[in-house]
């Protein structure tokens, strides 16, 4: 999509705006922002207006310059098909990677063969069809120190027609020196109007939307996970089964309820998601029956801290089952089952 069709981002799409009509964009861009709210959506758009072929500076979003930017290879590693719009993310190429003769896994971070063999390659000419070449790093505080320093030099002596979008929800993670070269443009969580619009266009029936937009704390990613974890009610039994372990609060409990949780990342991750909308409708629900106060807050807590877990699980390298242990100890900490339904979850569970 252009950058035109970019909702509830007014601000950042002005000065997007702006500096490509008036063919000022700032060589080194940081995208921040928390997770689902249109960061990734605002660099593409980019790259269509500097891979458009038409006479629109923000990109017709019809021409084959702006579908090829937006279109990805089948085959790995699947990346733009425009020549001019590279991608850079933690095992994009995997396939690729070599440090003398040996393959290069990126289990954790971004390394420094990355920035070698993929940016620094074709940074050194000006883009072959574009009017500028855009290099894309998702989830930039993933670079290793070592790669945060080979791009700083590049950074330091950009050369002309190439352009850095860097995407990040932890602006604070990547190094100091990289934040002091890159121009922050900053994403806000999406308003209510457009989290409505957005579900609309997803398919999620409309009685539905108060709800996901309350859960969803202006992240429409978030808003889409809890919507397909309510579909799917298989939530039930794991609720029941982590809220025991988290009202015994042992590390010999968080450790049998991770055993016998899912085992893949993706059905654990649905199962998370169902427990955040959980927390949230207790938060809610104790707040408007005149419930503890304090024990709404650290419901309402805990959804936010496993929002923030849910964001950065696809990238965690460990087991399921490693993760699922920490947090049940923690979710055990910040005592977000109160005091009185411990016993009760307890029981229900056995």
């Amino acid at each position: 999509m252009s950058l035109r069709e970019l909702l509830g981002q007014p601000s950042a799409l002005a000065v997007l705006s702006q500096a490509l009509q008036k063919g000022e964009l700032h060589h080194a861009l940081r995208f921040e922002g928390p997770p689902g709210v249109g960061k990734e959506l605002a660099a593409f758009g980019v790259a269509m207006a500097s891979a458009c072929t038409s006479d629109d500076p923000l990109g017709c979003g019809h021409c084959e310059g702006c579908r090829r930017a937006v279109t990805f290879a089948e085959g790995p590693p699947s990346v733009p098909i425009h020549p001019d719009i590279v991608l850079i993310e933690r095992g994009r190429y995997a396939d690729l990677l070599r440090d003398g003769g040996r393959k290069i896994e990126e289990r954790t971070e971004i390394s420094i063969q990355q920035v070698r063999q993929i940016i620094q390659p074709q940074v050194t000419y000006s883009a072959s069809e574009a009017k500028r070449r855009i290099f894309i790093i998702r989830r930039a505080e993933e670079m290793s120190i070592g790669a945060a320093n080979a791009l700083l030099k590049t950074l330091e002596e950009p050369r002309p027609g190439n352009h850095f979008i860097l995407l990040t929800s932890r602006p604070d993670s990547l190094l100091p020196t990289i934040r002091s070269r890159t121009m922050p443009i900053r994403f806000a969580p999406l308003p209510g109007s457009v989290m409505r619009t957005l579900l609309t266009k997803n398919g999620v029936e409309e009685s539905r939307h108060d709800e996901l937009v309350d859960l969803a704390q202006g992240s429409i990613e978030a808003a889409l996970e809890l919507a397909g974890a309510e579909s799917a009610g298989e939530k039930s039994t794991f609720v029941k089964a982590i809220e025991k372990a988290i009202c015994i609060g042992t590390p010999g409990a968080a450790t049998q309820f991770a055993e016998s949780a899912p085992s893949d990342r993706h059905n654990c991750r649905q199962a998370l998601i169902g427990y955040a909308a959980h927390l949230a409708r207790r938060s809610r629900s104790l707040l408007q029956n005149g419930g503890n106060p304090e024990d709404a807050r650290r419901a309402a807590e805990g959804y936010s801290h496993l929002l923030r877990v849910l964001a950065d699980m696809e990238e965690f390298n460990g087991s399921p089952a490693m993760q699922l242990g920490a947090l049940v100890l923690e979710l055990a900490e910040r005592g977000v089952v109160p005091p009185e339904e411990r016993a009760a979850a307890v029981g229900r569970a056995r």
